[in-house]
């Protein structure tokens, strides 16, 4: 495994595993990927928020917020 290899994995590695919530957002603000703590935190699942626009979390209020768990929750049947 070259240094930049191993570096990549490192990084992956420390990134998947943090305790934070990370978010990878493309530059027309969609979301493709979350950290294993958006499950521990929040619980809900990647597939709720990857796909979607950052927006839709970033802009709510709190009440929208449960609002919208609430419903992702019921279609997800949990």
């Amino acid at each position: 495994m070259s240094a930049r290899q191993d570096a990549d994995h490192r990084f992956v590695n420390t990134v998947s595993h943090a305790n934070e919530l990370i978010v990878q957002i493309t530059l027309d603000g969609s979301i493709v990927w979350v950290s294993s703590a958006l499950s521990e935190l929040l619980g809900w699942d990647s597939s709720d928020v990857v796909g979607q626009p950052a927006s839709e979390f970033s802009s709510r209020s709190e009440g929208e917020a449960r609002a919208w768990e609430s419903e992702h929750l019921a279609a997800r049947g949990t």
